[in-house]
């Protein structure tokens, strides 16, 4: 998670924080594949409501497969603000 999607965590905070720490070791992250993920699954993540996992699924059942991140944003309600955040997260 970015330090500045922090809920209330100031933008002066986290530049004093970025230049004090750095990460050594960054978590290892377990990626779920878009193109085979269940409902379920993708509302596991933070930035995925049910009905967007819904609208996400429904979408590659029509279209074979999604291709590419970029992609997504093509979803209806599908958050693209924040697609280089699920992007982490996910497979094609």
């Amino acid at each position: 998670m970015k330090l500045y999607d922090v809920f209330g965590l100031e933008p002066e905070v986290v530049e004093r924080t970025l230049k004090r720490f750095k990460v050594i070791n960054p978590p290892e992250i377990e990626k779920i594949n878009i193109n085979t993920a269940s409902v379920e699954m993708l509302t596991k993540l933070i930035y995925l409501q049910r009905n967007v996992a819904y609208n996400i699924v429904s979408y590659r059942d029509s279209k074979g497969s999604i291709d590419s991140f970029a992609e997504l944003s093509k979803i209806e309600d599908f958050p693209a603000e924040k697609i280089d955040r699920i992007a982490l997260y996910l497979s094609l």
